[in-house]
């Protein structure tokens, strides 16, 4: 079963899923394939919750997942 970031990862285009891996990633000092096993891990927090550090991203992510109801 995908998890709510890889639902939402998924229905984003891929240059807007490439900025937000990469800047994740560049923001935790590990690679793009390593911030994507973490995100999409079962336990792993929601996406906006990691980009917490990029304000208007956060929200943007946060507005992606109430639209497609991966929240309350």
């Amino acid at each position: 079963m995908k998890t709510a970031n890889e639902k939402y990862l998924n229905s984003v285009s891929a240059t807007k899923k490439a900025q937000i891996l990469g800047q994740t990633a560049e923001h935790y000092g590990v690679s793009v394939p390593e911030i994507k096993e973490e995100l999409v891990d079962p336990e792993a927090e929601n996406l906006f919750e990691y980009v917490a550090f990029n304000h208007s991203l956060a929200m943007e992510i946060y507005k992606g997942f109430k639209r497609l109801k991966l929240i309350g």
